[in-house]
């Protein structure tokens, strides 16, 4: 669990100010594509399981429960989908200008 969230972490570290993409050793193209298409669905069948789960919100006498907002849909997606690469072996690194 702590390796999930410290990968987490990373990744959103990793996505402020410059463009990131998945790397892993010895991997095709064609293989990222079909890792990222099958993260990318089993991310939003993950975001749309948790969305009919209810959460708890805030503190004390002031404890709310609710369901999740279509916007925390879409964060929840992009944590699954990243979770999954990340199991598959893949970081994020910087995008490496393409020469001419």
């Amino acid at each position: 669990m702590k390796k999930l969230l410290l990968g987490i972490v990373l990744l959103s570290l990793a996505g402020c100010g410059s463009a990131t993409e998945w790397s892993r050793a010895n991997t095709s193209p064609e293989q990222l594509a079909r890792d990222e298409k099958e993260c990318h669905a089993i991310g939003d069948q993950k975001a749309f399981d948790a969305s009919f789960k209810p959460r708890s919100y805030g503190f004390g006498a002031g404890m709310t429960t609710e369901s999740p907002s279509y916007f925390e849909r879409g964060a929840d997606m992009y944590l699954f989908t990243n979770e999954c690469m990340l199991q598959r072996g893949y970081r994020l690194v910087p995008v490496q200008p393409k020469s001419s």
